[in-house]
């Protein structure tokens, strides 16, 4: 299960010292039979953060995450449970420079939010890495780069990995030509596949006025994975939305667009059964 929670710690500088509380009811939507959960855009700092790793301990997660000291930094939580994982290390190759600034010629915008777990399923290694490609101001060829270098990771280290992630692309159908679902998948290659749901969408949300359910327009959420794994997506889950304050532009074009604030999730869930 992957979920984009929405804290927007990179464009919202002052959240984390101001009002920043993480909705706890988030950890109720995982389905009881979720054994690894990520979630993108979290927030390490948020006021209520230790209230809410209770909870997944509650549900019997281990969980790891990010944890940056500049305020814009998103991070991503990891959560695994059951008798058959075994977690071995946790690790995460850092996105952004520590407060203040490091004087290290780095380019930081050329590094995902990444986070990866080394687990033992059973008797097999499994590296899982629970991603974000920044959308850097629409800035679509640095967003390129970023997955260039999730792929240099995946090919270091090689073995199984799984990614589950927001990788902010665009749609195949769009004139912008660097950073879409072809770009992305001509990037995994041959060793690699990406499994999408296929019926809805993961981001941008409406209220479809024809049978009054929510979609989106965009699918940015997906897992990757070496070929040898089996994996079937479901559909994203959009049933949260029940607990989300969100105000309704103007009908338009059969569709309501759902302005939900900062703070409240906004992507559909992503659920995927590996085997």
């Amino acid at each position: 299960m992957e979920w984009n929670i929405h804290q927007q710690g990179r464009q919202y500088k002052n959240r984390r010292s101001q009002d920043g509380k993480i909705p706890l009811w988030i950890v109720d939507e995982i389905p009881k039979d979720v054994n690894v959960v990520v979630f993108t855009e979290f927030n390490s700092h948020a006021k209520n953060v230790q209230q809410f790793y209770n909870l997944l301990v509650a549900k019997n997660f281990f969980y790891s995450t990010t944890s940056y000291s500049c305020a814009w930094a998103n991070d991503i939580l990891i959560a695994v449970r059951g008798k058959d994982i075994e977690v071995k290390s946790t690790s995460y190759v850092k996105s952004y420079s520590d407060v203040p600034n490091t004087t290290f010629n780095i380019d930081w915008d050329s590094i995902p939010e990444n986070l990866r777990l080394d687990i033992q399923v059973g008797n097999k290694s499994i590296y899982l890495w629970g991603v974000r490609i920044k959308d850097l101001g629409s800035d679509y060829v640095k967003r390129k780069v970023e997955m260039e270098t999730i792929m240099n990771w995946l090919q270091e280290i090689g073995g199984i990995s799984i990614l589950v992630g927001d990788f902010n692309n665009l749609r195949e159908n769009t004139p912008e030509p660097n950073w879409n679902l072809k770009v992305l998948d001509a990037l995994l290659g041959t060793a690699f596949k990406r499994v999408t749901p296929e019926s809805n969408h993961s981001w941008g949300v409406s209220l479809l006025e024809s049978n009054n359910s929510f979609d989106g327009f965009i699918k940015n959420d997906h897992l990757i994975c070496s070929n040898e794994i089996s994996a079937t997506a479901e559909p994203y889950k959009w049933e949260y939305l029940q607990h989300c304050n969100y105000d309704l532009e103007e009908p338009c074009c059969n569709k309501q667009k759902l302005n939900i604030p900062v703070g409240e999730p906004d992507h559909g869930i992503l659920i995927v059964e590996v085997e």
